[in-house]
């Protein structure tokens, strides 16, 4: 089972596009490696149009952690996501 992504205490002065939206996006990403390993989380639909529009995801997202960042990167490119266990063992490999 995979780690929650978002942390429990937002503050809405942390975003630059003001309140947080109570309507959220579900997002989900399924690893390259192991197809049996989706990770799922929910992102408030503002910040996701934000991202959409073209804002960097580490500026729209900074209560995310890198892991929970790249599942909305995989949004657009769904082929390249590596689950938390496959992107450590990228970091043991250098």
């Amino acid at each position: 089972m995979s780690k929650p992504f978002l942390i429990s205490h937002l503050e809405s002065n942390d975003y630059p596009w003001g309140e947080i939206s109570t309507s959220m996006v579900e997002l989900e990403a399924t690893c390259r490696n192991h197809k049996d390993r989706t990770d799922t989380l929910q992102v408030p639909r503002n910040h996701w149009y934000e991202y959409v529009k073209g804002a960097y995801v580490q500026d729209v997202f900074p209560y995310l952690s890198p892991q929970g960042r790249e599942v909305i990167i995989s949004q657009r490119m769904p082929y390249a996501y590596l689950c938390e266990e496959c992107w450590n063992q990228l970091g043991e490999e250098e």
